[in-house]
């Protein structure tokens, strides 16, 4: 009826709910239902013991997760700044929805996770970054990159999207994107879930010409317990940059009608995708707009719950 999801998380899924069956060593969990953060995750969990080692398998709808409820803030200003100014704590905010397939092998969670294969989608609706997000990472993002904060606590992200697949325990993004007022983000690299290590490069693409913008990428190493963060020693070229931004072009243009975009703008992301493509998204928005609206989309997937 509860799972603890472990000291990154400050809610647990509760309650847990879902129909068990049993049979000729199969277990399924089938209409599993578990609520956590405002949201709820919906889909179904196999473990298939007639095999050595066992196989396990798992298909997951995530649907508006309160992000500044579900993920423990880990910095005292986060924990301290609410009793006084009412604000939320958390480095991001917004509602998390996504789509994760994952199946492996093992008799226990780290052997599973190095055998993981799949897919994973994860947007956020309605969301926003946090200055904290600075004091986070160690660096001044605003006088080094002019990415996340221009002197707001908070800024809005019109599209936020992560897809990739998973390979042996690694994900690889096909697709990373944070897109502000002020710059698309960019995210490439990989994560071990087997040895929760992270190998990531985050590039930007301002909007505006800034004394504050550095186009030197960040990369991102280390443990999730204990990231490291640095400067890459080389700036990122207007030609590199170009062909960061370009490479995600087709894997988000087929990712974005199956998003549920809730009460945001649907068009966001198709405008972030024409920027990326370096044309007016007035001018190519009804090629976007062709595509299958959410609402057939969703018809084609498990109900989820708004």
């Amino acid at each position: 009826k509860r799972a603890e999801l472990g000291t990154l998380f400050a809610r647990p899924l509760e309650p847990l709910d879902g129909d068990l069956s049993l049979r000729d060593g199969v277990l399924n969990i089938s209409e599993l239902v578990a609520h956590t953060a405002g949201g709820e995750m919906r889909g179904a969990l196999g473990l298939d013991a007639r095999t050595t080692p066992a196989a396990w398998s798992s298909d997951l709808r995530l649907s508006a997760i309160e992000l500044e409820q579900w993920l423990r803030p880990r910095d005292k200003a986060s924990q301290e700044r609410k009793p006084t100014t009412g604000e939320k704590p958390g480095y991001v905010s917004g509602r998390l929805g996504g789509h994760v397939q994952l199946r492996g092998k093992g008799n226990s969670i780290e052997k599973v996770a190095r055998t993981l294969d799949g897919s994973a989608q994860l947007w956020v609706n309605n969301g926003t970054i946090s200055h904290l997000v600075v004091e986070a990472i160690g660096i001044d993002v605003a006088q080094g990159l002019g990415v996340l904060v221009k002197g707001d606590d908070r800024l809005p992200m019109s599209c936020a999207i992560v897809q990739g697949k998973v390979t042996h325990g690694q994900l690889t993004p096909d697709v990373a994107i944070i897109d502000t007022t002020d710059s698309t983000v960019l995210g490439s690299g990989q994560i071990s879930l087997a040895d929760e290590r992270l190998d990531l490069k985050i590039t930007a693409k301002p909007k505006d010409v800034s004394p504050l913008t550095l186009r030197t990428p960040v990369k991102i190493e280390g443990t999730f317990a204990a990231p490291k963060v640095k400067l890459e020693p080389k700036p990122l070229g207007r030609k590199l940059a170009a062909a960061a931004a370009l490479a995600i072009v087709n894997p988000l243009a087929g990712l974005i009608p199956l998003i549920d975009f809730g009460d945001r703008d649907p068009q966001a992301c198709a405008r972030t995708l024409q920027g990326l493509r370096g044309a007016p998204a007035e001018a190519k928005g009804k090629a976007v707009e062709a595509g299958p609206t959410r609402h057939a989309a969703a018809a084609a997937s498990a109900p989820v719950r708004r």
